[in-house]
């Protein structure tokens, strides 16, 4: 099972390459 922590960190980097798409 996949801790919370692991998904927060997988939904952080996801944002990160979304933003610098949008740049």
């Amino acid at each position: 099972m996949k801790t919370q922590d692991q998904d927060m960190e997988k939904t952080h980097e996801l944002m990160i390459s979304f933003f610098r798409v949008l740049k």
